[in-house]
Parts: C-alpha cells; sequence; structure tokens
C-alpha cells in the first residue's frame, strides 16, 4: 500500500483531534454547529474511542502527562493501527487514565490471532 496515502489518511483522521483541542482553545475554531459527544453523559470512560466528539470525551479519556511540567495540562494518546497494510487503518484514541503508555493499550487490545504478538 502506498505509504503516502496511508500518511494522509491517518493525518486526516487526527485532524478531528486538533481541531476539537483549537476550538477548545481558541473559540469555536470557525464551525457554529455544536459537536455531539461519543460519551454518554454520566456513562463510564471506555478503554478507548474511534473519534473523540466533544470536550466532554477528550477530558474522560486523557490524563495528566506523566511528567507534568506545565500546570493544568491534559495529554491524550492515540494510536494508529496500519498492521493490516491495506487502507482499513484503525485510529484509537486509548483511555490514558487506564493505560498510561501505549505499549500497555496495544499489548491488551492490538496483539494476538489478527496482529503481530506486542511485546
Amino acid at each position: 500500500m502506498n505509504v503516502e496515502r496511508r500518511l494522509q489518511r491517518a493525518v486526516r483522521g487526527l485532524a478531528g483531534a486538533v481541531a476539537l483541542v483549537a476550538s477548545v482553545n481558541c473559540g469555536s475554531g470557525g464551525s457554529s454547529a455544536p459537536q455531539k459527544c461519543v460519551i454518554a453523559e454520566g456513562a463510564a470512560a471506555p478503554d478507548s474511542l474511534r473519534q473523540t466528539g466533544c470536550l466532554a470525551d477528550f477530558l474522560a479519556i486523557s490524563s495528566p502527562p506523566l511528567d507534568s511540567t506545565i500546570p493544568g495540562a491534559r495529554s491524550g494518546k492515540v494510536i494508529l493501527d496500519t498492521f493490516d497494510g491495506k487502507m482499513t487503518d484503525q485510529l484509537y484514541f486509548q483511555n490514558s487514565v487506564k493505560y498510561q503508555i501505549h505499549y500497555q493499550f496495544a499489548s491488551k487490545f492490538l496483539t494476538g490471532p489478527d496482529h503481530i504478538i506486542v511485546t
């Protein structure tokens, strides 16, 4: 598969998260339509999301950075699963509270018969 096309697809997938952060930090970000949350109000944060629809989604799965040098900073971790080599790459916004490092999430959910063994 064309690496450039896969990279472009990954960038488009991450653009939503960047736009969400920009709209939270810089006003509406040019969009007047409210964004719909993925996580139901009052529901527990899942292990991961395929997209973040609103600030509440981001806050539910983000965490303070492991090395918190900026007070009030939040960190969201993403994994782009490109294992199958097709245009079916999967983007995961991992729950950074439950899985503080990428390895913890990948070894639990992205290993086994359909993937390489994450060790």
